[in-house]
């Protein structure tokens, strides 16, 4: 927002045509932010100017009474009065005016003008609040012609305030880095030509997958403009009579900020072994796959199913209960509003193979009784037909699970024992129940887990063991969980068997390790089991997932859907994470980072050190020399889809983070670039040294610092490291949702595999 200068001054320098044209300035004033205040912002400014040159207003004054009669409508809010403006023009809001009028939009349902925001002297985008042409009351003194002067002077940093575009801009300061390489790639010209630019695709940046096709493929976008991003990007520099195509500096930066063209990962394609048996992968997993929201009240749907699957998904959950003697899936025992069995089942045979071939694994909860049961094995064979995966009685539960491939284009079915008590997850790990408690309870961003200051939160609720505890006895006597034997027709579904460790009592003994069968199962472990084992018996959870299956599901008091991290799980071989995928949380950026890798299939191989073949025991995964060595630079942020800040400009930074095996952690961050719309950091390199880069992931966070107030989120990213590329490569970053933003990272990635090799996940 422009600021500056006294409120008085700023009315009596305001040359409007009109005294009903002041009063709409005011509107917008006063609608903004909630407060009365005597100033606009330019956009605001050029937006009355262009309704006015369309005769918007004036129609609208005319049809409401003139000028006296909008005087008795001041009372109202600025918002109402915008609106009520337009009533003469249909009752037409100024949004569907603007649209009408094919005037772009701002932001948040507002509208811009970018050529008010280039302040050109002479030009349309000059101010009128600000400019020293504009022509002064006669009634104003020569005092006020030195506020007039103050004013004026004040336009160049209030206007900075405000980019040209919330969306696309040309960088203004281009890095070292950028410039050195576009100088080699010349060849000793001051244009990159065609060839050049493949050279560099090639060479510098290691894309030897580009072949002739696609490189013609490409070009002929930069030519007719197909893309957006490239369009324009080509000058011609006439030589001789003849034009040559030619790329500059800044057409070379767009290049590179090009997410279709310059993506910092790989080409989308699976790369991994597909033909080993189901444990040998990690599964994209979703927890609770119906609920819109959070554990305890949220609405039951099919829509979260199908976003689930659409973003490759593989394991989806259905609670089912019994009510009014139908089947309903819902969360059992709390407010949780029901979706019936039957459409969740069509939505899967809908959705299940949109974003992936490979298998889809439906994990039933089981509550109901026996004639149900028999309706719900029927239901699922009706629906499902051919896309059911029906096992043979000697593979109930099989010696050795299929592979992916072997099942590709199939269902499959499995059940999920009923949910562990509450108080008895307490009981396996109680101080990180606590924690965890205590982490759930916080408000929205500001939990210690997103606080990028790390500080302490005012008012921050403590949680008392005991209290836990009596918390957890209440919520075991309001839903109570009585064991239900499963009929013969249900169970001829089963493929994949799962127990809790209560059930393994032949074999487990409470406090020991985990103990594999002599047939393939799933082990079901809560957070805190999970927890337990890996801090008592970790070797034991390695080497009980080599030809099993583990799922590590949240914990129960995780009413608000928060996950945990899913690295506890997948460190140590479990291959399945079961993550809320509504909770939108960094555990869930974790998870959908992880699973791009292998052409996003939903399916992604174990590191050797994992697989049955490896000899290693826990200590010596945890000891190894490290295999690759990531440094990353982050040369410029720019794009931003956001202000952020009005009254001055913003103060970004950027967290970058490695997730993996315990060793492999490592978070660093950037220095706060102050008072930046294009926040340079190719001074500061991060360097990450890796030993299993077939799990690491690395997390990229953007922040606006605030010295005052919470920083602001800016975007996110998270990128598994085996898919990375290196070169000068651009991040785009995504929301808390996941959705793509415009905001980017232009980054410098060097990627040294120290034993002379990239890992390869059994990639043929």
């Amino acid at each position: 927002m422009c600021a500056g200068g006294s409120a008085s001054g700023l009315e009596r320098t305001a040359v409007l045509r009109t005294a009903f044209q002041e009063r709409i300035v005011r509107s917008f004033a006063s609608s903004r932010g909630g407060r009365s205040r005597a100033y606009v912002c330019p956009r605001e400014w050029e937006l009355v100017e262009r309704l006015f040159d369309a005769g918007i207003f004036e129609e609208a004054r005319e049809r409401r009474g003139g000028e006296g009669r909008w005087r008795s409508r001041r009372r109202r809010s600025g918002e109402h009065l915008r609106r009520g403006v337009c009533r003469g023009t249909g009752g037409e809001s100024l949004e569907a005016i603007a649209l009408k009028f094919e005037l772009p939009r701002w932001g948040r349902g507002g509208v811009l003008f970018s050529s008010v925001l280039e302040c050109r002297e002479g030009g349309r985008g000059e101010n009128p609040l600000l400019s020293k042409k504009s022509k002064l009351p006669h009634s104003l003194s020569g005092k006020d012609c030195e506020e007039e002067e103050q004013l004026s002077n004040m336009a160049p940093p209030i206007f900075k305030c405000f980019p040209q575009s919330p969306h696309y801009h040309d960088v203004r300061s281009t890095p070292e880095v950028v410039k050195q390489a576009f100088t080699e790639a010349c060849n000793g010209k001051e244009y990159m030509s065609v060839a050049d630019v493949i050279s560099y695709m090639n060479r510098a940046q290691g894309d030897d997958h580009m072949t002739e096709a696609q490189a013609e493929a490409l070009l002929g976008k930069l030519k007719d403009g197909s893309d957006h991003h490239l369009h324009n990007l080509f000058h011609h520099h006439k030589k001789g009579g003849t034009a040559n195509g030619g790329l500059d500096l800044a057409g070379f930066v767009k290049l590179l900020l090009s997410p279709d063209v310059n993506s910092i990962l790989k080409p989308k394609e699976k790369s991994h072994d597909m033909t080993q048996p189901l444990s040998h992968y990690y599964v994209h997993t979703s927890h609770n796959s119906y609920l819109t929201g959070n554990q305890l009240t949220s609405r039951s749907s099919t829509h979260p199913i199908i976003d689930a699957l659409k973003t490759g998904c593989r394991v989806i959950e259905l609670d089912c209960w019994e009510r009014r003697g139908k089947i309903k899936v819902l969360h059992g025992g709390t407010l949780t509003k029901p979706v019936k069995f039957d459409a969740c089942i069509k939505a899967i045979k809908e959705n299940a193979f949109v974003a992936s071939d490979y298998p889809v694994i439906i994990t039933i909860e089981n509550h109901l009784p026996g004639e149900l049961q028999i309706q719900a094995a029927k239901i699922i064979k009706n629906i499902l037909g051919e896309l059911l995966f029906i096992p043979s009685p000697e593979e109930r539960p099989p010696l050795e699970f299929l592979s992916p491939e072997a099942l590709k284009g199939k269902i499959i079915i499995s059940d999920k024992p009923l949910r562990e008590p509450v108080e008895e997850q307490l009981e396996e790990d109680p101080e990180g129940a606590v924690e965890t408690a205590e982490t759930i309870l916080q408000r929205g961003d500001s939990s210690p887990e997103m606080d990028p200051k790390n500080r302490k939160v005012p008012g921050r609720l403590k949680v008392d063991k005991k209290a836990l505890e009596k918390a957890a006895k209440a919520y075991e006597a309001a839903t109570p969980d009585p064991e239900i034997p499963l009929t013969q027709e249900f169970e001829e579904l089963l493929y994949i068997h799962c127990e809790k460790p209560s059930e393994m009592k032949e074999k487990q003994v409470k406090g020991g390790p985990l103990k594999p069968g002599d047939r393939a199962i799933m082990a079901n472990l809560s957070e805190p089991q999970l927890k337990n084992f890996i801090k008592t018996h970790p070797a034991s959870v390695i080497e009980y997932t080599r030809m099993n299956m583990g799922r590590m599901y949240p914990f129960g008091l995780r009413f608000d859907s928060s996950n945990a991290d899913p690295m506890y799980a997948w460190s140590h071989g479990f291959q399945m994470a079961a993550l809320n995928l509504q909770g939108k949380d960094r555990p869930s950026w974790i998870g959908q980072g992880f699973f791009l890798a292998n052409g996003a299939c939903g399916y992604v191989r174990k590191p050797e050190v994992l697989l049955p073949e490896s000899s290693l025991d826990y200590e010596q995964i945890l000891n190894l020399s490290p295999k690759l060595n990531l440094k990353v630079t982050v040369l410029l942020g720019t794009h931003w889809h956001s202000h952020f800040d009005y009254f001055k400009k913003p103060d970004f930074y950027v967290k970058v983070a490695v997730h993996g095996i315990p060793p492999d952690a490592l978070k660093q961050k950037t220095q706060v670039a102050t008072s930046n719309k294009e926040p340079h950091w190719e001074d500061e390199q991060f360097e990450f040294p890796i030993r299993v880069p077939d799990i690491a992931i690395l997390r990229f966070e953007v922040w606006e610092y605030d010295r005052m107030n919470p920083d602001d989120f800016v975007g996110q990213a998270c990128l598994p490291v085996n898919e990375i590329r290196s070169g000068i490569r651009v991040v785009q970053l995504r929301s808390k949702k996941g959705k793509l933003r415009s905001s980017k990272l232009l980054c410098n990635l060097k990627l040294d595999y120290l034993d002379g090799s990239q890992a390869t996940n059994g990639a043929h």
